[in-house]
C-alpha cells in the first residue's frame, strides 16, 4: 500500500472514530459503519475501542470469537462510562 493510501485509509478511519464519540444507541453506530464501509468484526471492534481509548478490554471469558469480541465491545460502549473518562 502506498503512503498515500496509507494516509487516506488513516484520514478516513479518524472520521469514523470522531462520528462514533456522537453515537449513543445501536442503530447510530451501524450507520457509521455503513458510511465508512466497515464490515469487519474485528475491524468494528478495533473502531469502537479506539474511539473508547481502550486498546484493551477484559472480556468475562478467555477465548471469544471475533463476533462475540465485538458484541461484548458494543455492549461496553453502549454503557457509556467511558465517556466520563474521556473527558477527563
Amino acid at each position: 500500500m502506498a503512503k498515500h493510501d496509507i494516509l487516506i485509509r488513516a484520514k478516513h478511519l479518524n472520521k469514523a472514530i470522531h462520528d462514533l464519540h456522537y453515537c449513543i444507541v445501536e442503530g447510530q453506530i451501524r450507520s457509521v459503519f455503513s458510511k465508512y464501509k466497515i464490515k469487519t468484526p474485528e475491524d468494528k471492534t478495533e473502531l469502537l475501542r479506539r474511539c473508547m481509548n481502550a486498546t484493551e478490554l477484559s472480556s468475562p471469558h478467555e477465548e471469544l470469537s471475533a463476533q462475540d469480541e465485538y458484541d461484548y465491545t458494543l455492549s461496553v460502549f453502549l454503557e457509556g462510562s467511558w465517556r466520563l473518562l474521556a473527558d477527563g
